[in-house]
């Protein structure tokens, strides 16, 4: 089996730093060499606080990776969220000026530049620009507009704009381990292209992410992204709250979570006891798996209805 080239991922989360490379052959396939993960402390929800410590968790995961799949690794798509992401409606249009108003690449081209001439803060940069649908002459949905006949050639796009410093300080990490970005992508269009089928994505649909330290949302309708938000809430959040409401430490909360954790007092049980050390790590004492469940579905009703 021939082999086109390996591609390489980086997901740079709050909780954990994620990276798998995969080899893509020249029939379109993707053979996974490799998936790692490797604990993060150097984000709080999902921006970077500490360039020192989230680049020492991205090299300690590229190391596991090139370990596990005999490659050195140079570049990589880098996945990231944070609660800076803000998405802006636009529309732009363009004359066609081929002759025998033929739409060729170049008008696609002019007309998406033009959808990005929107006025936006200093503070703010453009990460993406989603062209939703074409539209030629006013005749909608157009998917591909090359090669169609045409003389007004409109886009309706939708623009992804995330805060510059929190951009530049993980492209900072990431050049850091030794890393070059191919390409920054938004979380929650790398978690679409996972879970989502083209007839959802067309007939609507909501996809929420739940990560440590951030919700993704977004929106998907007419087989487009049309809004995308990102709420500072996650998993560490109810971790947080088991070790006040269990008097322990993070650790010790996180493993209970896994282990023990429903979100369902009324599915709890409460003859399942759990046993919990103290915030030392010593002493231990004993509570119900309906007791642990009664800390954590406040939080989960809090994040649901936000």
């Amino acid at each position: 089996k021939s082999y086109r080239k390996i591609l390489v991922g980086l997901d740079v989360g709050t909780t954990k730093v994620a990276g798998a490379a995969g080899q893509v052959s020249y029939d379109g396939a993707v053979d996974v060499l490799g998936i790692c993960e490797v604990p993060s402390f150097g984000l709080r929800r999902g921006n970077v606080i500490d360039i020192d410590s989230t680049s020492r968790a991205i090299d300690r995961c590229l190391n596991d990776l090139e370990r596990m799949c005999g490659i050195n690794i140079a570049s990589a798509r880098v996945g990231f969220s944070g609660a800076n992401i803000a998405t802006i409606p636009n529309r732009a249009v363009v004359a066609v000026g081929h002759p025998g108003n033929e739409i060729v690449q170049e008008d696609v081209e002019r007309v998406v530049h033009a959808a990005k001439m929107v006025a936006i803060p200093p503070d703010r940069s453009i990460i993406h620009l989603l062209p939703r649908q074409f539209i030629v002459d006013g005749y909608e949905g157009v998917t591909d507009a090359v090669g169609m006949a045409g003389s007004r050639l409109e886009v309706e796009a939708v623009l992804v704009t995330a805060a510059t410093t929190a951009v530049q300080n993980l492209m900072k990490a990431v050049g850091r381990a030794g890393l070059k970005v191919k390409e920054l992508t938004l979380n929650t269009l790398l978690a679409a292209e996972s879970v989502l089928s083209p007839a959802e994505k067309e007939m609507g649909v909501v996809l929420v992410d739940i990560g440590g330290g951030t919700m993704d949302i977004s929106i998907y309708e007419q087989g487009g992204l049309v809004f995308s938000s990102i709420i500072p809430v996650g998993g560490e959040h109810i971790t947080r709250d088991l070790a006040v409401g269990l008097r322990t430490n993070l650790e010790e909360a996180n493993r209970i979570k896994e282990q023990h954790g429903c979100s369902s007092v009324d599915a709890a049980r409460e003859d399942v006891i759990i046993e919990v050390s103290n915030i030392n790590g010593q002493a231990s004492r004993q509570v119900s798996e309906k007791f642990v469940a009664s800390i954590i579905q406040p939080r989960i009703e809090e994040m649901l209805e936000i």
